[in-house]
């Protein structure tokens, strides 16, 4: 059994609910039964941490990160917020590098912002 967020409009508002179902289908099914609206997106939650962790401020405030496709001419921006300062700029790149995809192709290039408050 899967666990659901349901995103949904309804009178101009945006709702969100939380499903628990076998399949996404039965997600899918439930809503236009029982729910009046537009249903907007459907996310599996995959994993939940709901510890709460102790504030040690050994972070960076944010860092904003915006990655490059030449060949697609296409990107889009992403936000860290509370980068652990322990991961260098050149790990955090190979990091991006490696994992995140644009159209499920590596990017090309890559911007960082770091935002540092005291």
């Amino acid at each position: 059994m899967g666990k659901y967020q349901i995103t949904y409009n309804t009178n101009g508002k945006t709702l969100y609910s939380e499903l628990h179902a076998d399949n996404y289908q039965n997600i899918v099914d439930v809503f236009y039964e029982l729910f009046s609206g537009e249903l907007l997106e459907i996310r599996e939650i995959l994993h939940e941490d709901k510890a709460i962790k102790e504030d040690d401020n050994n972070y960076i405030h944010s860092a904003n990160i915006k990655v490059i496709s030449s060949s697609k001419n296409y990107g889009y921006s992403f936000k860290i917020p509370k980068l652990k300062k322990t991961i260098s700029e050149e790990d955090l790149k190979n990091m991006i590098f490696s994992y995140v995809k644009i159209d499920s192709l590596k990017p090309d290039s890559l911007k960082i912002t770091t935002n540092y408050k005291l």
